[in-house]
């Protein structure tokens, strides 16, 4: 070889490590970057996770508030209309027996004086 070639060859081998540690740092730029990134991504999710699960916590609590007003509503309200029906109701039977009673009473009071009065004089017979 002559020692043009060789310079040349050299040069050549000097611009090839140059071409190839120059791709390499671009490289390793390229992964820190992608990896800077991803981490940022999974921070989002996280925090987007975390947000979410605040929010339905929220709901829920609001939700629970909500069935504890409505409950307490039907208790003040419900509640007080479903006994005063119930005690109306019973006030209505107690008037239809004593009204059967008062109907009755006279034709059992009948039967029990004539039982009465059979039994006594088949007692004095």
């Amino acid at each position: 070889m002559k020692s043009t070639d060789l310079a040349s060859t050299s040069q050549k081998t000097g611009n090839q490590a140059t071409a190839f540690d120059q791709i390499r740092s671009h490289e390793i730029a390229e992964q820190e970057r992608t990896e800077k990134e991803i981490s940022l991504f999974e921070r989002e999710r996280l925090s987007v996770a975390r947000t979410k699960q605040d929010q339905e916590k929220k709901a829920e609590e609001e939700d629970r508030e909500e069935a504890r007003n409505t409950l307490k509503e039907f208790k003040e309200s419900g509640m007080t209309q479903i006994i005063k029906e119930g005690e109306n109701e019973s006030a209505k039977l107690v008037q239809d027996l004593q009204k059967a009673y008062e109907r009755h009473s006279p034709a059992v009071v009948k039967e029990l004086v004539e039982t009465a009065l059979k039994t006594s004089f088949s007692i004095a017979e």
